[in-house]
């Protein structure tokens, strides 16, 4: 038991340090060295765990989903109707440090997914999970009465995820500036539009 947590305690390690680097540097700093001397192992103990640069990046990716996933799950329980979908919309915008480094390396997962196979099933997962929880939040907002029933919860879910993607971009990619506060006012204003009149 003791032999297993500790294989588990370095796995999880460097998948914390390569996570690290991808939000710091992107993926030319994810190298064996630099994950593996941040981790506080050598380069053979983290090529016995992760064997490629592949398994690496996915390591890193399953870390950020290990610290979003707990949050959402905990929002979606808490908070009832119109008030979940915000909450758990608001664990997905770039507002603070750490949704920012999250959506760092999401960035990265994204170029990533378009030249390697894995990765790209990967990302589709995520989708598919994050538009799922929308779409069950959406359908619970719509059977409290607190969202129009005009939209199918689907529709309500892609267009959610369309309007967090931008909103990321244009905060971590573009001139555009946008403060925790104004990420949350567009939100905030988009869904005031969907309560049942």
């Amino acid at each position: 038991m003791a032999k297993h947590a500790d294989h588990d305690k370095r796995r999880a390690a460097f998948a914390a340090a390569a996570f690290d680097i991808l939000a710091r540097e992107g993926l030319p700093g994810l190298t064996v060295r630099n994950v593996a001397k941040a981790a506080g192992y050598t380069t053979g103990a983290l090529v016995h765990y992760y064997p490629s640069k592949s398994d690496l990046f996915l390591a890193a990716s399953e870390h950020a989903a290990h610290i979003v996933r707990p949050r959402m799950e905990r929002e979606e329980v808490e908070f009832p109707g119109l008030e979940g979908v915000r909450q758990v919309i608001y664990e997905a915008l770039p507002r603070n440090p750490q949704q920012r480094a999250l959506w760092s390396v999401w960035l990265v997962f994204w170029d990533r997914a378009r030249i390697d196979p894995e990765i790209g099933k990967l990302a589709r997962e995520r989708y598919t999970e994050w538009q799922g929880r929308l779409a069950r939040l959406f359908k619970r907002a719509q059977e409290a009465g607190d969202v129009s029933g005009a939209f199918a919860p689907a529709t309500l879910a892609r267009t959610a995820t369309v309007l967090v993607d931008g909103i990321a971009i244009q905060a971590l990619r573009t001139g555009m500036r946008l403060s925790g506060p104004q990420q949350t006012e567009m939100i905030d204003a988009w869904l005031e539009s969907l309560r049942r009149r």
